[in-house]
């Protein structure tokens, strides 16, 4: 099952959105448990940024709240 979603945070008055992609199917017999969020776009104060994201952000943090928020529902 993969369901689409965004991430919002806000800081001083900027706002930051993450979409996001989590996938999740349960294990079986033959294959193991897929729970995955994948980032598919970033945009800060209404401008693209998904291209700059990887290089001025500290994607480790926020790739571990967008999985927490993903994985919440």
């Amino acid at each position: 099952m993969t369901t689409y979603g965004t991430y919002t945070e806000e800081h001083n008055g900027n706002t930051l959105e993450i979409e996001y992609e989590h996938t999740y199917m349960s294990a079986t017999y033959l294959d193991q448990e897929v729970d995955e969020v994948e980032i598919t776009k970033v945009i800060a104060n209404g401008n693209d940024i998904t291209d700059i994201y990887w290089n001025f952000f500290d994607t480790d943090v926020l790739q571990d709240k967008v999985n927490d928020y993903a994985k919440a529902f």
